[in-house]
């Protein structure tokens, strides 16, 4: 396995019986990255990440954390999966102090977090009490025990009032800054805009797009474009397989472009002797970018 990778997945798939729940997927997270596990609900990125964990067994298929396989690792590694399971009928505190020692974590560590959560008035009370976000929060903590080198996190603010959200993403990029590695799902993708410094995209159990997160303004780029020769210039749009025309007004139009820079697009209409009287590129949002990667046909 690659050393410039904190986590790495080779071929790796999980069915359930006759479902194919993810396939085949070689998932790479470089050290200190933020990388974002994306896909709609249904396309298996709970499973995928409970076969990373050990929770459940491949079908077939690989992981390593830090080039390593198998439990020994892990200790370098807090994660929170979907739906946080605690000692019920344990307090809150004593939760995370019966893990301390496990993690090479101080019990004073443990009751800073538990307090950093929030949940210090509630050290005493049994975690089968506590309401989702608390739960959330806690389990929040639970991966933040013995400050790990990799954080795996399932959705870690579903159940958070905005507040909370705002906190525990000022938390993770605090993390990152100090050169942890963080491989995060969520459904919000404005929060994976502001974190993320990767993504993967799943759909249907397959990863049909990775990379730096820099790498979208590539896949596909929006510009508005104008000429004095307004059909002339929709003759030529219309004649290339790369570029979609999304809006057409008074203002021009608004194209897409598929593995194309404006640059280029400007030589090849100079090219044409096509003179334009505008060429402004569109800030293009990640659900924008999502929603085109997802509408691809993939093999």
């Amino acid at each position: 396995m690659s050393s410039s990778n904190a986590l790495e997945t080779v071929e790796l798939s999980h069915h359930f019986g006759a479902k194919m729940a993810c396939s085949k997927l070689n998932i790479k997270v470089p050290h200190g990255s933020f990388y974002g596990f994306l896909g709609a609900n249904g396309a298996g990125k709970t499973t995928a990440i409970r076969a990373i964990l050990g929770l459940i067994k491949p079908t077939h298929g690989t992981s390593t954390v830090f080039g390593e396989s198998g439990p020994l690792n892990r200790k370098h590694l807090g994660a929170l999966v979907e739906t946080p399971v605690f000692f019920e009928d344990l307090s809150t505190l004593d939760n995370l102090l019966y893990l301390a020692p496990l993690r090479n974590c101080s019990h004073n560590d443990a009751r800073e977090l538990l307090n950093k959560m929030g949940l210090w008035e509630n050290k005493n009370d049994p975690a089968r009490t506590l309401s989702l976000g608390m739960r959330q929060r806690l389990g929040i903590a639970r991966a933040l025990l013995g400050d790990p080198k990799l954080l795996i996190l399932d959705e870690p603010t579903n159940g958070l009032d905005p507040e909370w959200r705002k906190i525990i993403r000022n938390i993770l990029e605090e993390k990152k800054n100090n050169g942890t590695t963080i491989f995060m799902s969520s459904h919000l993708l404005l929060e994976i805009e502001q974190m993320c410094t990767h993504i993967g995209v799943l759909k249907e159990g397959k990863l049909i797009f990775q990379g730096p997160f820099s790498s979208l303004d590539t896949h596909k780029s929006q510009v508005l474009v104008n000429s004095e020769s307004p059909e002339k210039l929709q003759q030529f749009l219309e004649n290339h397989n790369d570029i979609s025309i999304l809006k057409s007004d008074a203002s021009g139009f608004l194209i897409g472009l598929k593995n194309k820079s404006s640059a280029q697009l400007n030589r090849e209409l100079h090219l044409a002797d096509i003179s334009l009287s505008a060429l402004i590129p569109q800030k293009v949002s990640l659900e924008s970018t999502f929603l085109d990667i997802l509408s691809e046909d993939h093999p």
